[in-house]
């Protein structure tokens, strides 16, 4: 009898393919009902669709190549930043206006006064950048618990690892467009009794975020402590002793986002939220 190897096989889908193929299909769902309100909206719907025929025909495959093995594992967080790109043409575009007022006056209701100018009182030149660095920490996280697990060969534990990360992107990112928020760094700056100065550190470091992520209304939910839990979570899970060498960097992480005027107080209790509202589903998927 003939043998032959099946390159394609729609079985081999992980979780978190069909949950980035919905997040996508409900932006094309967007774009397609909204067009008239986007610009340069049919290369917009033709990007989405592009990308989505590609995590199809891309999941489904058996990987032979060394390149092709490493695509098929990481692509997910490859595609993670060029939605977050997207994001800055169309929130403006499906729902103009934003909240920041609305959560200004909630954090005043909360503190009885606004968290960043409370915060000036603690400002100093090392603090500010002890605070930057440690807010990129974000990114150490992220290669600490997800390189360890790919190269330990733990699939499972990795797929699992991305179905929860992409969960709480893909959520952060439908926040946005349901509450636009630019933060405190733009609404609040005239309350502000000076600006944030630190060393070359500093500056070097938020210039290049704010080019890399250009004006984006991105601050409620705060994805940002969202994803760091999500990260020490797992780091508590799997690499326990990363964990606690790293505890200190989240706390700092969670501190630096209103000291550096990125966030609201409400803002990062959002994130906490969001953080549990995924905990609490993966555990429902994965802890039955």
């Amino acid at each position: 009898m003939l043998k032959y190897k099946t390159y394609y096989n729609i079985n081999k889908f992980k979780l978190f393919d069909w949950l980035t193929i919905g997040y996508v299909s409900i932006w094309i769902a967007l774009i397609l009902v909204f067009h008239q309100r986007i610009t340069s909206s049919v290369t917009f719907l033709a990007l989405h669709i592009g990308v989505l025929f590609s995590i199809i025909l891309l999941a489904g495959l058996t990987p032979t190549t060394t390149i092709l093995k490493i695509v098929r594992r990481w692509y997910q967080f490859m595609l993670v930043p060029l939605f977050f790109a997207a994001l800055h043409y169309l929130i403006p575009a499906l729902h103009p206006g934003n909240i920041d007022f609305e959560l200004i006056r909630i954090d005043y209701l909360i503190l009885g006064t606004h968290p960043t100018v409370w915060f000036e009182k603690f400002h100093h030149q090392w603090m500010t950048e002890i605070l930057q660095i440690s807010y990129l920490g974000f990114y150490i996280l992220g290669f600490a618990v997800a390189i360890p697990l790919y190269i330990q060969n733990k699939i499972a534990e990795y797929d699992r690892l991305a179905f929860s990360i992409l969960l709480t992107f893909y959520l952060s990112y439908i926040g946005y467009l349901a509450f636009p928020a630019l933060g405190p760094r733009f609404f609040l700056a005239h309350l502000q009794n000076f600006p944030i100065s630190g060393s070359s550190v500093y500056s070097a470091v938020s210039h290049a975020l704010n080019d890399l992520e250009n004006i984006q209304w991105d601050a409620f939910p705060s994805g940002h402590i969202a994803i760091t839990l999500i990260f020490s979570r797992f780091l508590f899970l799997y690499l326990r002793r990363t964990f606690y060498i790293t505890l200190p960097l989240v706390i700092l992480l969670v501190i630096s986002t209103v000291y550096l005027r990125y966030h609201y107080l409400v803002d990062i209790l959002a994130g906490f939220l969001l953080y549990g509202m995924v905990t609490w589903i993966d555990r429902r998927i994965y802890c039955p």
